[in-house]
């Protein structure tokens, strides 16, 4: 297990858990050896054990490797931004290029929609759009693909746009 991943940091912190409780928690640093994705994780105080972070790091480790399976991704970055509530939430942000190599793009997707098939479909669609403008043609039709309507392809689509564009953000490069 621990030859795919190197703990790289560990320390003392708390976690909020909703209204004014928190609880303590040690937070885990962990680096990929494969692409050297750096993330976190935490794990309660009480259940911190060797095999615990072992388990969670070898875990956290396989799920962020396989978005390099997802075609054109180029890194991945672990990161935490602020809700609106004041609190930090963890999220992933892939990056990936055109098919051309000529393009760049990024996605942030918070954890709670950290999902292979939600992610790979957002880079597939934004994939196509880059190449689209590259060639001088028209993109993938309709915006880009909802929480609902990739994991829940049976979900109303009203439903789906309507919660579609405030949890992920992306941005976008073209040419050099």
């Amino acid at each position: 297990m621990a030859d795919t991943y190197d703990v790289i940091t560990q320390y003392q912190t708390v976690e909020f858990i909703g209204g004014t409780q928190t609880r303590p928690v040690i937070a885990v640093g962990v680096r990929t050896k494969a692409h050297g994705v750096y993330f976190e994780f935490r794990v309660p105080k009480a259940w911190y054990t060797a095999a615990v972070v072992k388990s969670d790091a070898h875990g956290y480790t396989i799920i962020y490797e396989l978005l390099f399976t997802i075609p054109n991704v180029t890194d991945v970055e672990w990161t935490q931004e602020p809700t609106q509530q004041g609190q930090l939430e963890d999220h992933v942000v892939v990056y990936f290029t055109s098919t051309s190599g000529f393009s760049g793009h990024s996605v942030d997707v918070p954890y709670s929609k950290f999902n292979q098939d939600y992610i790979a479909a957002l880079v597939g669609y934004y994939v196509a759009e880059m190449d689209a403008v590259e060639a001088g043609t028209t993109g993938p039709a309709g915006g880009p693909p909802t929480w609902d309507a990739v994991t829940n392809p049976s979900a109303p689509a009203q439903q789906a746009a309507s919660s579609a564009g405030s949890s992920v953000t992306s941005s976008t490069h073209i040419g050099p």
